[in-house]
């Protein structure tokens, strides 16, 4: 493994669901950093099709295959997150301009609270992959933005 980072990543997000663009980023970053931590947060304020515990599975099991991965749950903001796991980098996935907007803002927010970030831009085939168009496509039966692992629970969740 090359190491970049001698310190735990963390790539935190609401995975409604996860999709192949989320797996790109969590692989690359597997391999950047000694642990990585991917952080399915809990937000009142945000409508998801998917429970927590329901998002948590299916993180698991897409990403079994990386020794270095762990997957769990927040109810709190994520620097906050950090900070309880002895401290590190958000790691955070760039689409487009628009998520480099946002993701710079947050950031600043992040370093203001003593936690840098470091952006991986996706890969081309990626640009378009988002929870929101994976969920889009879920309702006409397509699983084509969600990796196998993550489809199989998706279909045992819909059956039920």
């Amino acid at each position: 493994m090359n190491e970049f980072y001698n310190c735990n990543g963390f790539i935190t997000g609401t995975f409604d669901p996860p999709t192949v663009g989320h797996l790109e980023i969590i692989e690359r970053a597997s391999e950047m950093f000694e642990k990585v931590f991917v952080v399915a947060l809990i937000n009142p304020d945000k409508t998801v099709k998917f429970t927590t515990q329901d998002r948590l599975r299916m993180l698991k099991a897409m990403t079994s295959k990386f020794k270095n991965v762990e997957c769990d749950s927040y109810d709190g903001y994520a620097v906050d997150y950090v900070a309880k796991r002895g401290g590190g980098m958000l790691v955070r996935g760039i689409r487009n301009e628009s998520d480099e907007a946002y993701e710079n803002e947050m950031a600043a927010y992040n370093s203001a609270h003593g936690v840098e970030t470091v952006f991986l831009h996706a890969n081309a085939d990626y640009k378009n992959v988002s929870s929101t168009e994976a969920k889009i496509k879920l309702k006409n039966g397509n699983y084509e933005l969600l990796p196998d692992e993550v489809a199989n629970i998706v279909k045992q969740i819909l059956s039920e």
